[in-house]
C-alpha cells in the first residue's frame, strides 16, 4: 500500500473523484449511511487502478470530507453523514492508519494529563492540567465555558475528521481568539508520550489544517484517531448540558436503544428501556439518586400520549403517538410527575442516568453541578463523582459552590479567572502563594472562599 507522499497528482485527482461519487451515494440513501462492503464494490469496480494504491478506509478518511464512521454492523463499518454530536461513542477496532499499527494498549491505560489552548474562544494561550476529578472555579465569565467546551472539541477530534469537528456555528472564524486571524492550534498530552495537535487552517495567512498524532515508536499520517489509544482513552468524551424542561418531557423514541442527548431529552424512554433490559442497572441507578436525594423512594415510567409534528406547529401534521412520562415517589407525598419536580432532582436523574447507560462516557464535562442541590446533596454527589473518577471515568466539572470543594483534594482544583485583556488564565488552588501556610487549617472550600482568585492575575 503506497503512503499518501507516494500518490502521484493524477492519483490524487481520482481519488478526489472516487470520493465525491462514494459521498453522493451515501446522501441518496434513505438513511444517508451505507456498509462499507457496498461503497468497496463500487468503488472496486468504478476504480480499479486506484484501489491497488488507497484501500477503501483510507481513501474515505483522507479524501471524503463529508463523511465518517457512524457505526458499525457486524464486521463491517457502516459510513454515513456526520452524526449528531451528542450520540453514544461507536467502539471502532477498525484501523484508519496510513502505515504501522498502534502497540497493544488497554482501553483505560493512556490518560489524558494536559490540554493547551492557542486562540480558541477565550483561551488565548491556556494550559489546562487534569486529574481523575477536577473542579474549574471562578467568577461568571472566567472562562470556564470556554474549556469545558474546549475539552469536548478535543474529543471529538478523536472521533470525527476536524472538518465536522469545526463547521456550521463552530466554524474555526466563529471559535478564533476575538478578531484573531491566528492559527487555533489544540494540543493534547496524554501518558506514556500519547497525544496529538491538531492546527486549524487560516486563509489569511496561507496555510492548511494539520493533524499531527504522536503514538510512541509508529509514525502516523491520518485524518483520524479511531482505532488508536487516545480515541479509547478520551474520544467518548460528554458534555453535559442538562435542562430541567426537557429532562420532564415525556417522549417517544423511535430508537431500539434509546440515548439521552445531553440537554437531557429522552429521559423516560431511556429510563423505560433502561428497566426492561437492565433491570439490575436500573435500580443501581434509584439507589444512586436516592444516596444524593434521600427523600426519593421509587422512580417509574408510564406510558403516555406524546404530541409529535413532522415539520413545525404551523404548516405541520400533528401526531399522537405513544411513549412514556416519568414519576418520582416521595413517599409520603406518592408519585409525582416530572414535570412538578424540582431542578436538583431532575438534574441529578439526568446525570445518574447518562453513566448508567449501556456505552458510558469515557470522559464527563459537566458544567455547573451544584445548580439546584442543597448543600448536603452537592457534598454526596462530589462523593459518587469522585469515586467513579477513580475507576473508569474522569470527570471535569465546573462550580461556585465552596460545599463542593470540602470533599475534594485541593489539588484536584483549578482557579480560572480573566486576564487583563479578556483571556483565560487557570491555575491549580495549591499554587496560591500563601497555600502551605494556610492550608493546614483550611478546607479547599474554605480556603477558594477566602483566597478568591484576584491573587491568580498577580501570581
Amino acid at each position: 500500500m503506497a503512503p499518501k507522499s507516494q500518490l502521484t497528482n493524477s492519483d490524487r485527482l481520482d481519488a478526489a473523484r472516487a470520493a465525491e461519487l462514494l459521498t453522493d451515494e451515501v446522501r441518496r440513501s434513505p438513511e444517508r449511511a451505507m456498509l462499507g462492503t457496498v461503497l468497496g464494490a463500487t468503488y472496486l469496480r468504478q476504480f480499479p487502478d486506484l484501489r491497488s494504491k488507497l484501500r477503501l478506509a483510507q481513501l474515505l478518511d483522507q479524501f471524503a470530507h463529508e463523511l465518517t464512521v457512524v457505526g458499525r454492523s457486524g464486521e463491517d463499518l457502516v459510513w454515513g453523514m456526520e452524526a449528531p454530536d451528542d450520540r453514544p461513542p461507536v467502539v471502532l477496532d477498525d484501523l484508519l492508519m496510513v502505515e504501522g499499527d498502534p502497540p497493544a494498549v488497554a482501553p483505560h491505560s493512556v490518560r489524558i494529563e494536559s490540554v493547551r489552548f492557542e486562540n480558541y474562544r477565550a483561551l488565548k494561550d491556556t494550559t489546562l492540567t487534569l486529574s481523575g476529578l477536577t473542579a474549574l472555579v471562578g467568577q461568571n465569565g472566567s472562562g470556564k465555558t470556554s474549556l469545558l467546551d474546549g475539552l469536548w472539541r478535543c474529543s471529538l477530534l478523536c472521533t470525527k475528521k476536524p472538518d465536522l469537528v469545526f463547521t456550521g456555528t463552530n466554524a474555526v472564524e466563529r471559535v478564533r481568539w476575538r478578531g484573531s486571524t491566528n492559527t487555533i492550534r489544540l494540543t493534547v498530552n496524554g501518558t506514556s508520550g500519547y497525544g496529538y495537535t491538531y492546527a486549524s487552517a487560516s486563509r489569511e495567512q496561507g496555510t492548511e489544517a494539520q493533524f499531527t498524532v504522536r503514538v510512541p515508536g509508529t509514525k502516523y499520517n491520518t485524518l483520524s484517531l479511531l482505532g488508536t489509544p487516545l480515541n479509547l482513552a478520551f474520544g467518548g468524551a460528554v458534555l453535559l448540558k442538562l435542562d430541567a424542561r426537557q429532562l420532564a418531557r415525556p417522549t417517544y423514541s423511535p430508537d431500539v436503544s434509546p440515548y439521552l442527548r445531553r440537554d437531557g431529552l429522552y429521559l423516560p424512554s431511556v429510563l423505560s428501556a433502561l428497566r426492561e433490559d437492565r433491570p439490575d442497572r436500573f435500580e443501581q441507578l434509584v439507589d444512586d439518586v436516592r444516596t444524593v436525594i434521600p427523600a426519593v423512594r421509587g422512580i417509574r415510567t408510564r406510558r403516555t400520549e406524546v404530541e409529535q409534528w413532522d415539520t413545525d406547529e404551523r404548516s405541520g401534521t400533528r401526531h399522537v403517538l405513544i411513549g412514556h412520562g416519568l414519576e418520582v415517589d416521595f413517599g409520603k407525598t406518592g408519585w409525582t410527575p416530572a414535570d412538578q419536580l424540582s431542578e436538583g432532582t431532575l438534574l441529578t436523574l439526568g446525570l445518574h442516568t447518562i453513566l448508567a447507560q449501556q456505552s458510558p462516557p469515557r470522559m464527563l464535562l459537566l458544567d455547573d453541578a451544584d445548580r439546584g442541590l442543597h448543600p448536603n446533596a452537592q457534598r454526596r454527589l462530589v462523593q459518587q463523582l469522585r469515586g467513579l473518577a477513580n475507576s473508569t471515568c474522569p470527570i471535569v466539572f465546573t462550580t461556585h459552590s465552596p460545599y463542593l470543594l470540602e470533599e475534594l483534594d485541593a489539588s484536584a482544583v483549578r482557579v480560572v479567572r480573566p486576564g487583563p485583556d479578556g483571556s483565560c488564565a487557570v491555575s491549580p488552588l495549591t499554587n496560591h502563594p500563601k497555600w502551605h501556610e494556610w492550608s493546614t487549617d483550611m478546607t479547599a472550600g474554605e480556603f477558594w472562599q477566602f483566597a478568591g482568585d484576584e491573587w491568580l492575575e498577580q501570581a
